[in-house]
Order: C-alpha cells, then sequence, then structure tokens
C-alpha cells in the first residue's frame, strides 16, 4: 500500500481534493464578475455560469476516473488516487493566489484590443507551482519502486 495508508483514506483524501479544487475553481471564476469593468459585465457573467457547469460536473468526473482506475488496478494501493490528490491540491494552489491579478489583466486586454496573453510573474507561478508537485511525486514513486 502507498504509504500504509489504507484505501478508504485514499478515498476520503481523494474526496477532500475535490471539494477544495471545486471551492477554489467556484471562487476563481466568481472573481470574474466583480473585476469586470460595467460593458463587460454581460460576458463576465456568462463565463462565470460556464466555469462554473465545468466546476460542478467536471471535476467529480476526473474524481470518478481517479477511483475507476483505482478500482481496476491490480494492487488497489490507492496509487490514481494520490496522484489525483496531489493534482487536484497543486491546481488549486497555482490558481487562487493570481486570481484576480489575472483577471484585470484579462479585462484590460480585452477592452484595449489586445492579444490575451499572461505576464510573467503569473505564468511562472503556475508553471512552477504544477511542476514542483509532479517532479517531487514522480521521484517519490521511482524510490518506492525501487524499494519494493
Amino acid at each position: 500500500m502507498l504509504f500504509s495508508v489504507p484505501e478508504h483514506t485514499w478515498w476520503l483524501i481523494g474526496a477532500m481534493a475535490t471539494v477544495v479544487l471545486m471551492m477554489t475553481m467556484e471562487r476563481f471564476s466568481a472573481v470574474a464578475v466583480e473585476e469586470a469593468p460595467e460593458e463587460l459585465r454581460d460576458e463576465a457573467e456568462s463565463l462565470r455560469k460556464a466555469a462554473v457547469r465545468v466546476v460542478f460536473a467536471g471535476i467529480p468526473a476526473f474524481f470518478a476516473v481517479a477511483v475507476l482506475l483505482d478500482l481496476l488496478s491490480e494492487q488497489q494501493d490507492g496509487l490514481y488516487l494520490f496522484l489525483y490528490g496531489v493534482a487536484a491540491v497543486s491546481m488549486a494552489v497555482a490558481l487562487l493566489p493570481f486570481r484576480r491579478r489575472m483577471y484585470r489583466r484579462y479585462f484590460a486586454q480585452l477592452l484595449t484590443g489586445e492579444k490575451i496573453t499572461t505576464d510573467r510573474l503569473s505564468s511562472v507561478w503556475i508553471c512552477t507551482t504544477l511542476l514542483v508537485p509532479a517532479l517531487a511525486v514522480s521521484a517519490l514513486l521511482a524510490t518506492l519502486n525501487r524499494t519494493a
């Protein structure tokens, strides 16, 4: 078993990671309407509604896939649920701190007609926050496989 944690605990961790990611993504999409200039409020509201639909349909579907993969795996050691939990929490940590900054830049670029891009700091933060856990988990799993 992965880290000697019982299977049902990985299910609980995965469910909690799903809730954390859903709350983060819902909060991420809610900022759009608050930050939008008056002339873009309708567009921001439609974007928010679409994002909420994706959050409440898509994220549980990803959790269901992780559960299905875990159930179909030979060992049922919680590996897929562990990987799902790391990915879900990493996404929440990557997006939440920069949501207002990203929306302000997005709306400013819409108003001026510029090409939609992210600023360097946001890009570095998001890429680093997603890459570091992925590398750490890869190294951890390689170490566990070598010792097993």
